[in-house]
């Protein structure tokens, strides 16, 4: 219930180690044409580190849209990066586990990224909102879902998302389940698999990514297994602690435990 408190836990962190269209439906834009003829705002859904999502229509379908709106005052070289690869594993990884991307224009002179309006919002949203925990069994269809959709992700495409978290696992009314936000994610190229950067939400982080040793797909199903802990007790291990204290705490101890191991059932 406390605001910053779930601001400040759920602050994606990166730090460097030192050693436009969907396929499903053909999206174009005439650049002529202003775009505010096009889409209309319908409300504000949030707001994140590089600007606004908007929930948006699009007039000539009448389909409903998730706008990302960027703030350019927010965007340096570095940001623009981030967001440009973000788009392009978006693109890539086009599946029925995955927030479909549609494409990007100038929307009231900022870039707009065109996504997959889920009206459910997050798992994180879910838990917030009703104030209630989940139930083994419903775990168990978002971890299947979450799981098809990472087996597609670390097989075909090779990427590893490391930021698997109730807050980046989407829902929609028709019980559909989806993976959302690559922008900290890692492509590998050829036979390669192994990262070293430190990157990720430090309560979902696998004790080797804190290490900073060479870490590959396993690492996010550590952060599964962590977000499973997240769904069923409200919140993962070592939240009562600053981020900085969690992550040497997962280093050293790994998983604490469950808080009531009486809760769970052998098979979770």
């Amino acid at each position: 219930k406390n605001q910053n408190k779930t601001t400040e836990i759920m602050q994606t962190l990166q730090v460097q180690h030192t050693t436009n269209s969907d396929s499903k439906i053909d999206w174009s834009f005439d650049p002529s044409v202003d775009p505010k003829k096009v889409f209309t705002k319908l409300k504000v859904l949030g707001k994140g580190g590089f600007g606004t999502v908007l929930q948006i229509v699009h007039r000539p379908t009448m389909k409903v849209l998730a706008g990302k709106l960027i703030n350019p005052n927010l965007v340096d070289e570095n940001t623009k990066e981030e967001i440009q690869h973000e788009i392009e594993l978006m693109i890539e990884v086009d599946s029925d586990y995955t927030v479909h991307y549609y494409g990007s224009v100038i929307f009231e002179g900022s870039l707009m990224i065109l996504m997959e309006y889920c009206d459910r919002g997050s798992l994180r949203d879910l838990l917030d909102l009703r104030e209630q925990v989940l139930s083994e069994d419903q775990i168990s269809i978002i971890l299947h879902d979450v799981l098809k959709g990472l087996g597609l992700i670390h097989k075909l495409h090779r990427i590893v998302h490391r930021d698997i978290k109730a807050a980046n696992i989407l829902i929609t009314t028709d019980a559909e389940i989806k993976i959302a936000d690559f922008g900290v994610s890692r492509q590998f190229d050829g036979d390669a698999a192994q990262t070293m950067t430190i990157t990720g939400t430090p309560y979902w982080m696998a004790p080797e990514v804190i290490n900073g040793t060479s870490y590959s797909f396993p690492a996010d199903i550590w952060s599964l297994g962590i977000m499973a802990v997240e769904l069923a007790e409200g919140a993962p291990p070592y939240v009562e602690y600053p981020p900085t204290r969690a992550m040497i705490q997962i280093a050293l101890h790994g998983f604490p435990g469950y808080r009531f191991p009486q809760l769970h059932s052998p098979e979770f």
